[in-house]
């Protein structure tokens, strides 16, 4: 039987290698980048870019996106592993609401994204003003009714279309409609933890403390070189759906050349995530024959 600790030590050493592919990570990234940044000027208006308002959106999501993954690449060359995770959902959502209205032959879906925001910043205005009241804070409820009478101002001004336009699909129905709902469960929910609770790291470095003292800090290292597996999985795919909103984009626009290297750039981040899900399965595998020595 092969011996648990050593490969304990096996599934660290592995995972923590995935680090080393930062650099070549970071060189898709910024391919990806460079493209976007030269083409925001050169927006053709035409298509389904005919429009102002998808002009515009277009240009302040890909800003976005170009700077959310700078500060994911930041994050894991800097062993922020509990950072770059939060940062890859916020990618993973951007990218799909990109592709989302983009592929939208009107601006249908782009409405029902700013009808969201007015419906939602007036449910959190609503209960800013309740709470402020509540706590007598005269300040607190004069900003909370004018932050309300400016999206009631809003609301009138669109009157024409605001009533017929649908709400915005909650984010799996965005990611099914795309063509992403597997990427949803895999990624996107899985990410959730890092966002919110951080529950599935507390558990992990609790559970460590019951462990023997002499196999503690083996353990430590195990969760350690598994967090940083898993931020650096993330990473890779959200640059992969960064590329896929590129490759949307290069396609509205007509530039077939971009379109061609964005496309390899594409398969080199797949071949990414192919390896990584390849190295996590066989050690898995390894792990679950093995039986721990006593």
């Amino acid at each position: 039987m092969e011996d648990f600790s050593a490969l304990i030590n096996d599934f660290s050493t592995e995972h923590s290698a995935h680090l080393e592919g930062i650099p070549a990570l970071g060189e898709c990234r910024q391919a990806i980048a460079d493209f976007v940044e030269a083409a925001k000027g050169h927006l053709d208006p035409a298509g389904r870019l005919r429009f102002r308002l998808k002009q515009a959106h277009c240009t302040f999501a890909l800003q976005a996106l170009d700077e959310v993954t700078r500060a994911a690449q930041a994050s894991l060359a800097s062993n922020c592993f509990t950072a770059a995770e939060a940062l890859s959902r916020i990618i993973l959502e951007q990218a799909v609401n990109f592709i989302y209205i983009l592929n939208d032959e009107g601006v249908g879906r782009l409405r029902s994204l700013i009808k969201h925001y007015v419906e939602d910043s007036k449910r959190r205005a609503n209960n800013w003003a309740k709470s402020s009241a509540q706590l007598a804070d005269e300040r607190g409820v004069d900003g909370a009714q004018k932050k309300l009478e400016y999206l009631d101002l809003i609301r009138r001004q669109n009157d024409g279309w605001y009533k017929t336009t649908p709400g915005w699909p909650e984010a799996r129905r965005r990611f099914a409609e795309t063509g992403y709902e597997h990427q949803y469960h895999l990624l996107f929910a899985s990410a959730s933890d890092s966002v919110h609770s951080l529950a599935e790291d507390i558990f992990n470095r609790i559970t460590v403390e019951n462990y023997p003292p002499g196999f503690k800090s083996t353990a430590l290292s195990t969760i350690r070189a598994e967090k940083a597996s898993f931020a650096t999985y993330l990473v890779i795919n959200a640059f992969l759906f960064y590329g896929h909103a590129a490759l949307l984009f290069a396609k509205e626009i007509g530039d077939a050349q971009a379109f061609g290297r964005i496309s390899e750039v594409v398969d080199r981040l797949g071949a990414m995530v192919n390896e990584h899900d390849d190295l996590s399965y066989e050690m898995l595998q390894s792990l679950e024959k093995a039986t721990p020595t006593t």
